[in-house]
């Protein structure tokens, strides 16, 4: 499939060539329909609803929770090699993430699931790995949640 920018969601290309059937699979973050998802009717969205709309009924996701080509999450910030940036950038971000501002962060945004806990996060904090963090052994349910176990 050749990849569009025609549009302003290159996911949502993604998903219109695989119901087309120009492809059989796609590869996207497994939180992808979570984020995308269009329940709040008093927003707007930049994504078309009607493709995400169906998790677990038009499309699942299979083999999930790879993590191994990651290291602790996203590129904040690019450097010359030797220049000395990621090994100040790698302090400042470890000094902050054992702060208490950083657990009202993950919260604000609903992520305390996804944070490192530290001694700020309260003990009852509910902090379940989404469904679209487990990995594919530790899925339950066949198919039907949107996420398929090994056996399904």
């Amino acid at each position: 499939v050749e990849p569009s920018t025609a549009i302003s969601e290159a996911n949502d290309d993604a998903m219109r060539a695989l119901f087309n059937g120009e492809g059989d699979a796609i590869y996207i973050y497994s939180d992808q329909a979570y984020q995308f998802d269009c329940s709040d009717a008093s927003q707007s969205y930049t994504w078309d609803c009607d493709l995400w709309s169906g998790l677990g009924v038009n499309y699942t996701y299979i083999h999930t929770g790879l993590t191994g080509h990651k290291i602790n999450g996203t590129t904040i910030a690019i450097s010359k090699g030797g220049s000395g940036l990621g090994d100040l950038i790698d302090g400042c971000v470890a000094r902050y993430m054992q702060t208490e501002s950083y657990y009202h962060d993950c919260a604000r945004y609903n992520l305390t699931a996804d944070c490192y806990t530290n001694e700020f996060f309260p003990a009852s904090d509910d902090t379940d790995t989404p469904v679209y963090n487990l990995q594919t052994h530790e899925q339950e349910g066949g198919c039907s949640t949107g996420y398929c176990s090994c056996d399904a």
